[in-house]
């Protein structure tokens, strides 16, 4: 089972994870790492660090199919609720929604959210029933019984199989010490630092609290029943802080406890009755608070007990630290400056025609900027005055000393331009990283890509490798479309269905944007199969239908010139090609046929859905700048699949030279325009400008030739000779 986990890397969400893990179900998390941290997993899993309000999360739901999605990612802070509330929102509102969307549109099986016991509020009647009225205190409360809403709702509308646990105060080893529960944890981590306790309020306020094992287990047992609604997540027993502070004192000494007023949003008692979730997947919590806070209490003495790498790495840190102050790169100048202060003393004896000042003013504006020369520039200025004094000189004469004064004059005038000149380097650094990170961005983006397609490829093989097929047939679909190039997966795609379905007629039509008419783009060769190069979707009821349902069908009506079955290629949620069988064996009409031309007619669909992706992210390396014009090395690939189709599949292509003119920006705006999908504009490495007409006869050559004419666009073939000098 692939279980996604968001939060994973947070203190219950790497709980959850090993319990599943150690069942065997392959682990996914995704975390923004806000709270959670990566150390709290060392088993194999995978991962991405991304918000779970980001739209981005849908390419993980596109390329990995989840059997469950467990909700834990949350902003659990009562107190930073009140603080900042549309934060609040944004994590536990919106964040769910978008999961909850992405779960329903890539058929997750089961979905299950983290509520709270901040739902109830301050409730008189304990332990509480998942029956009792709802009154939250805080917006963190209030978010999560809005998230309650959101996923039943998100059952009945959308039939997404639900479930909603309301956890009462999880406590346990790798705890934070924030959140609504972080109580245990905060009073361990004063205790390691040989601090006071803090107890908010009288000490007599109740918390349930449960050890994050036994929330691990009863979600393991949750996800595997059949149970939808809502149910309690609690140990039903009651625990003061004074009794909480009390076991602490069974096994460790305790400095202090101080109280302080009442936080606000803070409940007075809280227990949650487990009842209902107890009978219905045969779950009963294992530790007592004894019991568990024993082991809490190990855990952060183990931690302790490990070599403090503060201790070990003083003085780097000082270092480090004071080298990020703002007031770093002003110790650097004044170090700098009482560097060649004492080296002005000494050239002033031996060399009277360098000045050292000027050389520190000029190094100072190249290493540090605009701003740290100007200082330089000033205590230049004071050094210059004052050795002038030293030798006896009047202020006032010096200020009046017209030679003095230029001297000053140039200090600022190689302060300014050397600051300037670092400056303006720095900015075009910065914008060179800025460049450099959407690079990166692009090419993780692009092997992500090619990462997910091989997987897909991968686990398809492993499912049809246990079908009545052959395990050859099924590899020689695989490989034949793995490549990123729409082009090479037509080819690929033509050859796949033929080798699988076994017939040695098909066709693969392309839609256009407005799939009102498909183009053909590839189809088995021979002569002898021939098929209609344009289909209008309105004039065929077939294809009009396998568009407006986005399944395959058959040809009941056994229509003339038309397939004995269609399948759509689907990218996102709009058909791009359609698949057309031609005269397959009629012993072979059967269900299990029809699946597998349903497995493969998904295959080609999520290879060239991402051919396009490829062909969109890599659109400024394959284009000239500003244009639609293919780039020489692009074209004339283009032109050698083209010539590779036309010896394969006996499908022809036209090549068309554009002479210059000075008008030809105006030409090749209008020539664009009137360019079918399929068709292409491109240069040569001698700047010659082509139009590739893809899929076209002789006599529809003549007729785009004669149609440029009539707008004054004169354009000449390129005869077979001139042709394979691309190929």
């Amino acid at each position: 089972m692939r279980v996604l986990i968001t939060g994973g890397y947070g203190f219950i969400g790497s709980s959850v994870a090993e319990r599943f893990y150690k069942e065997g179900h392959k682990i996914y998390i995704l975390d923004d790492l806000s709270t959670g941290r990566k150390e709290n997993i060392s088993f194999s899993h995978k991962a991405w660090i991304l918000d779970i309000a980001d739209r981005k999360c849908e390419e993980i739901f596109k390329a990995n199919p989840f059997d469950v999605v467990i909700h834990l990612a949350a902003q659990v802070e009562v107190g930073k609720s009140f603080e900042d509330p549309v934060h609040d929102a944004k994590q536990n509102i919106i964040g769910l929604m978008n999961m909850l969307e992405l779960s329903s549109k890539y058929n997750v099986s089961k979905f299950l959210f983290a509520s709270s016991a901040a739902v109830y509020g301050d409730h008189p009647q304990l332990p509480i029933p998942e029956e009792a009225p709802l009154s939250p205190q805080s917006p963190y409360g209030l978010n999560k019984l809005a998230g309650e809403y959101y996923t039943e709702k998100w059952n009945e509308l959308f039939g997404l199989d639900t479930l909603v646990l309301r956890f009462s105060n999880v406590y346990g080893p790798g705890q934070s010490a924030k959140g609504e529960s972080g109580v245990i944890s905060c009073f361990l981590n004063n205790i390691m630092k040989d601090k006071p306790l803090t107890v908010y309020g009288d000490g007599t306020q109740t918390r349930d609290f449960i050890y994050v094992s036994d929330v691990a287990e009863a979600i393991y047992r949750s996800v595997l029943s059949n149970i939808q609604g809502i149910f309690n997540l609690s140990s039903k027993t009651k625990t003061s802080v004074n009794e909480l502070i009390a076991t602490i004192q069974t096994f460790t000494d305790i400095k202090e406890v101080s109280y302080l007023s009442e936080k606000q949003g803070d409940i007075k008692d809280s227990c949650l009755d487990h009842s209902k979730l107890t009978e219905e997947i045969d779950w009963v919590p294992k530790y007592t608070i004894e019991a568990g806070m024993k082991n809490t209490f190990d855990w952060y003495r183990e931690r302790k007990e490990e070599s403090d790498p503060w201790k070990e790495q003083v003085p780097s840190r000082l270092f480090l630290s004071l080298k990020r102050s703002q007031y770093f790169p002003f110790l650097e100048n004044l170090f700098v400056f009482a560097l060649f202060s004492s080296l002005s003393q000494f050239l002033s004896q031996t060399v009277t025609h360098i000045n050292p000042m000027l050389v520190y003013i000029f190094i100072i504006g190249m290493l540090l900027g605009k701003s740290q020369a100007f200082i330089a520039v000033l205590l230049a200025t004071f050094h210059l005055i004052t050795m002038n004094l030293s030798n006896g000189r009047e202020l006032v004469s010096i200020f009046t000393d017209y030679g003095l004064l230029f001297q000053f004059a140039i200090l600022l005038l190689v302060g300014l331009v050397s600051g300037y000149v670092m400056d303006r380097r720095r900015v075009r650094e910065e914008a060179l990283l800025d460049d450099l990170d959407e690079l990166k961005e692009k090419y993780q983006f692009l092997e992500s890509i090619h990462h997910d397609t091989k997987q897909n490829h991968d686990r398809l093989q492993q499912q049809i490798f246990q079908t009545e097929d052959s395990v050859g047939k099924v590899f020689e679909v695989i490989s034949s479309l793995d490549s990123l190039e729409s082009v090479e997966v037509i080819s690929g795609a033509v050859k796949a269905v033929e080798k699988l379905m076994n017939v040695d007629k098909v066709a693969l039509y392309h839609v256009n944007e407005s799939q009102q008419f498909l183009r053909l783009a590839g189809k088995s060769g021979g002569k002898s199969f021939e098929v209609p190069r344009s289909i209008s979707v309105m004039s065929h009821p077939l294809h009009k239908e396998i568009i407006s349902k986005k399944k395959v069908l058959m040809n009941h009506d056994w229509e003339n010139e038309a397939s004995v079955m269609a399948a759509p290629v689907i990218s996102g949620e709009k058909v791009i090609a359609v698949i057309e069988l031609h005269e397959p064996r009629f012993d072979s009409l059967t269900l299990h046929y029809e699946n597998l031309f349903t497995v493969i007619s998904r295959l080609i669909s999520s290879a060239l859905s991402r051919g396009y992706e490829y062909e969109t992210a890599t659109y400024s390396q394959r284009y000239i700048r500003g244009s639609r014009i293919l780039k020489p090395d692009v074209f004339k690939k283009m032109i050698q699949k083209r010539e590779h189709m036309k010896e394969e599949m006996n499908i022809p292509f036209s090549l068309l030279e554009i002479p210059w003119v000075p008008e030809l920006k105006q030409v090749i705006e209008k020539i664009s325009s009137q360019l079918r999908d399929t068709d292409f504009l491109g240069s040569d490495e001698e700047g010659k400008l082509f139009i590739l007409l893809s899929n076209s006869t002789e006599m529809e050559v003549d007729v785009v030739v004669e149609r440029l004419k009539r707008q004054d666009i004169e354009v000449e073939k390129v005869n077979d000779k001139g042709i394979h000098q691309y190929v």
